[in-house]
């Protein structure tokens, strides 16, 4: 697991958060499946962090993170497919905090 980057969000809010894959993509290649996993730092709970959302355009993923528990830490992975049958993964860290 790469982790390229690491954000900061209130619980209430719900947040978009993209990765992009367009220099790791050979010329002609496409995403042509994504998907979103999200693990907390601690056992899972009412409240905890959900994926409201996802999408793909072109090479660009991207998830709307909603809720979270404050004080935990959740690493949100990225899973994509490429038309050449590449198949790699990428996580963000999002910390829940009162802000």
């Amino acid at each position: 697991m790469s982790v390229v980057a690491s954000y900061t969000k209130a619980p209430g809010s719900t947040l978009d958060y993209s990765l992009d894959w367009g220099s790791w993509l050979q010329a002609g290649e496409i995403i042509v499946g994504s998907t979103w996993a999200i693990t907390p730092s601690q056992a899972p709970q009412t409240g905890d962090a959900t994926i409201q959302q996802s999408a793909v355009v072109i090479a660009i993923t991207t998830a709307w993170l909603q809720a979270g528990v404050v004080g935990v830490q959740y690493t949100v992975t990225n899973t994509v497919t490429t038309s050449l049958g590449r198949v790699d993964e990428r996580s963000i860290l999002v910390d829940v905090e009162n802000r």
